[in-house]
Order: C-alpha cells, then sequence, then structure tokens
C-alpha cells in the first residue's frame, strides 16, 4: 500500500512566502544602493571633466566665436556691446583680449544646488589710449565679464546642469578657517607672467585659480557682474578681489537623496592639480 504524500501547510506556506518577500526587500535594497552609488561616482566623475575641460579651454586660449558681440574701448576702458545685428568679423575685436573664466555656483533661482553659470572674461588689451603699452596687470586689463540680462541677448555664457541628482553644497578656498567661509564664484585666468607682471601668450597657458571675494551663494547674474566689474588683484579691497595666493579651491558634493555620500573636487591654484577626494572637512 503506498503511503499517502504529505502537502504543505497553510503556515509553511506563508512562512516561506514571507521569507522569500524578505530575500527580495533586502537583495532590492543592495542593488538600488548600488545603483545610488554607481550614479552619485559618475555624476562625481562627470563633473570633475567639465571642470577639466574649461582648464583646457584657458590654457589653449580657446574661446568660442560670437559674432554678435562686439568688444571696444570706450574713454579707456573695456566695454563689450551686445546686439543682434552686430555681425562682427571674427579677429576684429583686437583692442580687447580674452583673460579667461568665471564659474559661478549655487546661483540665484531653481535647483541651485544642481546649476552652475560659466562665463567669459576679457578686458583691455593695451594700458593706454594710444594703443602702445600692453596690458599687462590685473587692474590694467580690467577685465569684464562677457553677460547680459537684456531681453534677446546672445551672449557667450553656458549654465551647466550637474547629473545624476548631483549637488554643489559649497564652494571655499585652501587654506581655510573653521568655519570655511564660503564664495558664490571663482575664477581661471591666465596667468600673469613673473607673479603679475605680464600677460602670458604663448598658445599653452599656466593659468592661476582663485575666489572673488565678494560674491556669495544666491547671487543674481546682476550682482555677480557688479562685483566682477571690480576685478582685481589687491587683498585689501573688500569687492572683486580675486585671491590669486590662495592654494586653490574646493568644491563640495553630495547626493540628492541621503545626502550620505559625498565628495569634494580640489583645483590647485596653479590649475595644475585636479583631485576627487572622498571629502575635506572644511565642507562641513
Amino acid at each position: 500500500m503506498k503511503g499517502v504524500q504529505r502537502g504543505y501547510t497553510i503556515l509553511e506556506v506563508l512562512i516561506f512566502i514571507a521569507v522569500s518577500a524578505l530575500i527580495f526587500v533586502f537583495a532590492m535594497i543592495a542593488i538600488s544602493g548600488r545603483q545610488e552609488q554607481v550614479q552619485f561616482t559618475q555624476g562625481v566623475r562627470e563633473f570633475e571633466a567639465k571642470v577639466q575641460d574649461i582648464l583646457n579651454d584657458i590654457t589653449t586660449g580657446y574661446y568660442a566665436a560670437n559674432p554678435t558681440i562686439r568688444c571696444e574701448i570706450v574713454a579707456g576702458n573695456a566695454s563689450l556691446d551686445f546686439s543682434l545685428t552686430n555681425n562682427e568679423d571674427l579677429g576684429t575685436n583686437n583692442n580687447c583680449i580674452y583673460i579667461g573664466k568665471v564659474i559661478q555656483v549655487l546661483p540665484d533661482g531653481a535647483d541651485a544646488d544642481k546649476r552652475m553659470f560659466i562665463y567669459n572674461l576679457v578686458g583691455k588689451r593695451y594700458a593706454d589710449t594710444e594703443n602702445s603699452l600692453i596690458a599687462d596687470t590685473i587692474t590694467e586689463v580690467s577685465p569684464k565679464l562677457v553677460s547680459s540680462s537684456a531681453p534677446g541677448s546672445n551672449d557667450s555664457s553656458e549654465e551647466y546642469f550637474t547629473r545624476y541628482g548631483l549637488k554643489i553644497t559649497k564652494l571655499i578656498e585652501l587654506p581655510t578657517a573653521s568655519p570655511a567661509p564660503e564664495f558664490g564664484a571663482f575664477s581661471i585666468i591666465s596667468n600673469f607672467a613673473g607673479g603679475g607682471s605680464g600677460v602670458t601668450t604663448s598658445q599653452s597657458q599656466s593659468v592661476r585659480v582663485g575666489t572673488i571675494k565678494g560674491t556669495s551663494v544666491g547671487d543674481t547674474e546682476s550682482e555677480l557682474k557688479t562685483v566682477v566689474d571690480q576685478f582685481n588683484n589687491t587683498s585689501s579691497v573688500n569687492t572683486g578681489f580675486f585671491n590669486e595666493g590662495s592654494d586653490g579651491v574646493v568644491i563640495c558634493l553630495q547626493d540628492a537623496t541621503s545626502s550620505v555620500k559625498k565628495a569634494s573636487i580640489t583645483i590647485s591654484s596653479s590649475g595644475t592639480r585636479l583631485q576627487i577626494d572622498d571629502y575635506v572637512a572644511e565642507c562641513d
């Protein structure tokens, strides 16, 4: 006589389902956590690549040509004229020179912690109105931001969005005090040879990196422009001081969801070192 096969009880089935569901939940959490880590790492890498592109543009002297922008000298100062009908030919802005870029983080507006603006800087090529003396100091060059808030203007500024929800939390300079003072923008400019006494004109230029005093988190474009219009290298000046004497700048980053994953990107003052760290203590 054959034995009777015993089936599973309802309780055993429920236990099996519960255990399976628990294993599934843990697996999903692990996969999700791994995916978030991969996305965060990728977001940081892409942000680093963008900063490296900016550095490369300045060291090679690359400047995106825009025929609707006219740069001219008015009353001895560099003046920028924005008009869609300028139709300037490439190479006709002879009195002005490309200086570098200003990078604004945490600007005014929505999603500020996921955006940065990149502006070009131009200045005077000559220190005198007769165009006989080459400008060789920041004061003589008198850099101006290539930006216009006028409706329909066609300036050369660029808006960059971070990827995968990566958030920018702070911009600080090194070395720093505790708590670290925060800035709203930093600049990368062509180096002035001899520690500030001559503009480098070689095809591959060295650069200087530094924060801009007077810039703040949440600055509007107009507020940033007001500060940069006072761009200088005099440490006693409270607004527009370009601190090229620091050890560099640090951009603090974190993930958008848990705020647990953190990183920082350090740019040396000479622009020769771009380093990703897990996090620097000064970012807290």
